[in-house]
Order: C-alpha cells, then sequence, then structure tokens
C-alpha cells in the first residue's frame, strides 16, 4: 500500500482544541521503512496516530488521505493494518514461539487452519531472526528471560503473524543499544522487503541506521513538515538551502538541529526566508510547494517532499 497524504491537521479536544499537527502532507511509499523524526513536541506518535485512525477517540482531525493513487480512509484497511506501541506487551511467562502463535491464532481470520498459524509463525521467526530463542520465555523485569533487543522483534511479530499489509511503530529502537537498535532496523528492512509499508517513529537515531531506513518523514516543532523524501536526499536538500552540516556530527542530529532553529545558515538574517519547493508530481500528487526555514530562535513552517 502506498499512503499520500495531505493537510493532515489534529487538534486535542481535552486540551482547549490545542493544535498538535499542521498541515502535515507527505507519502509512504509502498513496501518501504519511513522514519518519522523531529524534535519533542513536533507531533511525530500524534500523526502516528491520525494515520493509523486512532487519533479520533480524542481529537479533531482535518486533511486527506489517498491510498494506492485514491482518495480513502484508512480505518477501512484495519484488518490488514498492524500497530506496535512504544511498550512491550507480551506474555512473560510464554516462549517467543508460544507468543507469536497465541496472537496468531487471535489475529488471523477464524477460517485459517492450524498449519496456517503455524506457517505465519514460523516465517515470522525467520523474518525476525528469531530462531535462537524460539524456545526461550520472554520474561520480564522479575524473572530473566531474553534481552530487549529480542523483546521488540517479537513485538513487531505480534503484529507480523496477521500478515499485514502496512504496519505502524511507535519508538520501536526506544532504550535499545546501537546493537539492538540495528538488528531491528534490519529486521524491518526484512518485513518491508516482503511487500510491507512500514512507518516507524525513530528517536535519535545513529546515522548508521538512518542509511538503512530508505523513507524519511521530518517534522518541525508546531506539527509541520519540513522533508519528505528518500533518506539519503536529506543531507544534500539542506546543504543546497546553504546549511553546513558540522563535520563529525550526526547528520540525523544536524536535521533536528535544523528544525528546531538551532543551526543558522551562513547569511542568515531575519525572522525566516522562504524559496520554491520543486517535488515530483508524478509520484506525489497532493504535495503543495511550500517552503520556509527559519531564522534560529524562530518558528520553522516548510514543507519538501520529494514522493
Amino acid at each position: 500500500l502506498r499512503i499520500e497524504f495531505s493537510e493532515l491537521g489534529l487538534q486535542l479536544r481535552s486540551c482547549g482544541r490545542k493544535t498538535v499537527l499542521q498541515g502535515v502532507t507527505g507519502v509512504l511509499p509502498a513496501g518501504c521503512v519511513t522514519a518519522i523524526m523531529g524534535p519533542s513536541g513536533a507531533g511525530k506518535t500524534s500523526l502516528l496516530n491520525v494515520l493509523a485512525g486512532k487519533a479520533h477517540a480524542y481529537g479533531v482531525q482535518a486533511g486527506s488521505i489517498a491510498i494506492n493513487g485514491r482518495p480513502d480512509r484508512l480505518e477501512r484497511y484495519k484488518p490488514v493494518m498492524g500497530f506496535v506501541p512504544q511498550d512491550d506487551i507480551m506474555h512473560a511467562s510464554l516462549t517467543v514461539h508460544e507468543n507469536l502463535l497465541f496472537s496468531a491464532r487471535y489475529r488471523l481470520p477464524a477460517r485459517c487452519s492450524r498449519e496456517q498459524h503455524t506457517l505465519s509463525v514460523e516465517r515470522a521467526i525467520a523474518v525476525l531472526q528469531l530462531e535462537d530463542v524460539r524456545d526461550c520465555r520472554v520474561g520480564n523485569e522479575e524473572k530473566r528471560g531474553i534481552s530487549g533487543g529480542q523483546r521488540k522483534r517479537v513485538n513487531v511479530g505480534l503484529e507480523l503473524v496477521a500478515d499485514p499489509l502496512l504496519m505502524f511503530l511507535d519508538e520501536p529502537t526506544s532504550g535499545l543499544d546501537s546493537s539492538a537498535s540495528s538488528a531491528l532496523v534490519a529486521a524491518l528492512q526484512a518485513v518491508s522487503r516482503s511487500g510491507v509499508t512500514v512507518a516507524a517513529v525513530v528517536h535519535q537515531p545513529s546515522w548508521q541506521i538512518c542509511q538503512k531506513i530508505g523513507h524519511l518523514l521530518l517534522l518541525g516543532k508546531g506539527g509541520r513538515t519540513v522533508y519528505c523524501g528518500p533518506m539519503a536526499g536529506a543531507q544534500p536538500y539542506f546543504k543546497g538551502l546553504g546549511f553546513r552540516l558540522p563535520d563529525y556530527q550526526n547528520p540525523a542530529d544536524a536535521f533536528i538541529d535544523i528544525v528546531s532553529g538551532e543551526l543558522e545558515r551562513p547569511g542568515q538574517v531575519g525572522a525566516g526566508w522562504s524559496t520554491p519547493c520543486r517535488f515530483c508530481a508524478a509520484q506525489l500528487s497532493c504535495c503543495h510547494a511550500v517552503c520556509a526555514l527559519p531564522a534560529a530562535g524562530h518558528r520553522l513552517g516548510v514543507v519538501r517532499c520529494l514522493g
């Protein structure tokens, strides 16, 4: 599934209609891992909830969504949608295999046979590289079990056994070291290669991890789109706008500094500036050609979509 969205907005009912997303425009390419990044308060998790159809319960939404080029609502696709929350939710006393099998029996259609349940579980174990711990108890804080990185992959597996076409993950690398994070992202790559569209909120990733991710959706403070396009194109894009990314700094951190207004463009003066945004209309018909970056200390409002 290819997901395009235009001018998405979200206001919280319980906070006096506080706006957390404003005019968010972008795309989740089919069969690709998209990282949703941005500073604290940029609305990353809120965007994930809007796309997953979870924000209706607490907010007022705006904007439009197209699926495979046609206007649609993602709520209709919940049977083929997976959502992995930030907190691991699984049975600590069961083994990895038992957890996945339980999820398969609960999530797959009633017409599926036991053989199909088993096949789905074995496929998830192979894709997520959990063969070595398949018969180990998951455990918890009181009873030691598998590692934190393995728990995250099992959490992904609980959704993967349902054979989704679209998967959302809220900060799956949170609390993991670089090695475990890299293994998890590699597993998500393998999931996407099987045809699943993957979108994950990623907090402070290393550049090595970023290089494994195909697509980037970068949000600025106030819940606005800053950049949407190939991860490999983000550095050249900001350099083309005149920003000098510091040597020996993780470019992903530099992106956050830019959208936070903490990294100035040489010669940048005043409250901000704007420039026409070039984009591929053939790939992203819903994109708006609006682009503006702030001076340091000023708010950001920029849309950059490269399909």
